[in-house]
């Protein structure tokens, strides 16, 4: 027993240590000098939460599932990439631009890999019992953006309905470019969260997935000059789509579909307006989505879910 139990918390320290370690080893000196892009950054990060839980299931002999090993390709080539942009600063651009083909074409032949012969996964699979949940998102998320944009709107600034409908328009490419947003979900909701909810329960777990989440993101939001509020705004606001996607994969086991979630977050959000009256928005918005912990999949008992593994 003492041994599984040391074995769990090895993998964890792997875990994180590559998930937050590299984060912050980068992000922290990037906010300082400003030498790397958002950008690059930001492709380096969608990597990280699956590298770290590919190498700590490795380290568990645990099983994992087919394809899953390029992101540990496709992490180690932007390590690279990044170490380069410090080294020749002035080939920044050509180094971004490397960077999202990469992710692109690495998207592009995950997809086919796990399209054909017996490595078929089924990206929608039991989509149908999340469809209605998923519609109803990407409506709240038009309305959390068209209530952001209505001080602008009524002075005259129509800048914000190009925006929301540029949003609108990107969540077509969430289908080819899912498998960035696997990265991170693969880690936090396949891997994290169900080690999380063993030991604290559903809720709770989820919960606290989602402050470990936001902390992650912190680097990343210094470096873009995000103000203080904000990035308290921003609490709510993941630790509310970590309710929503926790309850798609309790749901489906899919972690797809959760990518797929997060892609229409991310892509719903350049239609947002950058004022303090979006952050109060945003943060009614996350509050709206915390009402998914009071859905059904949340509310069986803790310990139906324990295991050998998190048992004193």
């Amino acid at each position: 027993m003492k041994t599984e139990k040391r074995k769990s918390i090895i993998e964890l320290v792997i875990f994180f240590g590559i998930t937050f370690g590299i984060n912050f080893a980068i992000g922290i000196p990037m906010y300082v000098t400003h030498n790397i892009s958002t950008e690059l950054f930001t492709n380096l990060l969608t990597l990280l939460p699956a590298s770290g839980a590919l190498l700590a299931q490795y380290y568990s002999k645990r099983e994992q599932k087919k394809g899953r090993w390029l992101f540990l390709i496709w992490t180690f080539i932007l390590l690279l990439l990044v170490d380069f942009a410090i080294i020749k600063p002035e080939s920044l651009e050509m180094i971004e631009e490397y960077s999202t083909n990469i992710l692109l074409i690495g998207s592009i032949v995950l997809l086919a890999y796990l399209a054909i012969g017996e490595n078929r996964e089924h990206v929608f699979e039991n989509g149908e019992m999340v469809h209605k949940d998923l519609l109803l998102f990407v409506f709240l998320s038009f309305v959390r953006n068209s209530m952001s944009i209505f001080p602008d709107v009524i002075n005259g600034n129509v800048q914000g309905i190009k925006d929301i409908a540029f949003g609108l328009i990107t969540i077509a490419e969430v289908f080819v470019t899912v498998v960035i947003f696997y990265g991170e979900e693969y880690g936090w909701r396949e891997y994290l969260q169900e080690k999380l909810q063993k030991r604290l329960g559903k809720r709770t777990g989820v919960v606290v997935l989602g402050v470990i989440w936001w902390g992650w993101h912190l680097p990343l939001w210094m470096s873009m000059g995000i103000n203080l509020w904000e990035v308290l705004t921003n609490l709510i606001f993941v630790i509310g789509c970590s309710a929503f996607f926790g309850y798609i994969y309790m749901k489906t086991h899919n972690v797809w579909l959760c990518a797929i979630a997060h892609g229409i977050t991310n892509a719903m959000a350049l239609g947002m307006a950058e004022t303090p009256f979006s952050d109060f928005v945003k943060t009614i918005f996350g509050i709206v989505l915390c009402m998914y912990f009071f859905k059904k999949e949340y509310r069986e008992d803790v310990e139906e879910i324990w295991t050998d593994d998190w048992k004193e």
